[in-house]
């Protein structure tokens, strides 16, 4: 659904969609609350076709939430942004999980990542002058690019979980990023800010 496709949607009953758990309560929803720079990214088509996708069949509300997921939001912020209790929030995300037969929030950013991460990788970390990463380090961050756990990473490594656990809390320091929900949502805004070049796009697109 492109970006006028949502606003006509959302707008077609008085500028109001229902609530997530009772249809006779209604909020107001304001177009300029759509623009969550996501509405058009930039870069490659191939990008922005992921983006679609996983909005893809989601109602206007739920793809408002996916957007503000894609921006790193928990459950709390996103309840407030939309001006809604927690509790709506989380039924909300996990309506959104469940659509794309996930359970984490890293599996969802990966859903725009992962086809991205060996091809730019590279061109990512030079963008945050991150250059001191070790095979392994570097081996750890495409995985957790790709919405890998810390199981599924040891077993790849052939090392312990507690292992893996200690590599990305260095690796988080060197790139001076918190989390691995910021490591996604940073690379998801470093493709959203370039330009990609045609040979850039993954073969199996």
């Amino acid at each position: 659904m492109n970006r006028e496709e949502l606003t006509l949607a959302t707008l077609g009953n008085n500028n109001r969609i229902p609530t997530w758990d009772n249809p006779r309560i209604t909020h107001e929803l304001e177009v300029k609350s759509l623009s969550l720079d996501f509405g058009e990214p930039e870069g490659s088509v191939f990008f922005r076709q992921k983006i679609d996708e996983l909005r893809s069949g989601l109602t206007p509300g739920l793809v408002e939430v996916a957007d503000l997921l894609l921006k790193g939001y928990q459950s709390a912020r996103i309840a407030k942004i939309r001006k809604t209790e927690q509790m709506t929030a989380k039924k909300q995300i996990k309506s959104i999980y469940i659509h794309h037969d996930i359970n984490r929030h890293e599996q969802l950013l990966a859903l725009v990542t992962t086809e991205f991460v060996d091809s730019h990788i590279n061109s990512f970390l030079k963008s945050m002058n991150t250059n001191e990463l070790s095979p392994t380090e570097l081996q750890v961050l495409k995985s957790i690019l790709k919405g890998k756990n810390n199981e599924i990473i040891s077993k790849e490594l052939f090392t312990t979980v507690i292992g893996i656990k200690d590599q990305v809390g260095i690796l988080l320091k060197k790139i001076k990023l918190k989390s691995k929900v910021e490591v996604l949502t940073s690379f998801i805004e470093f493709l959203k800010n370039i330009e990609t070049q045609v040979s850039d796009i993954p073969n199996n697109m």
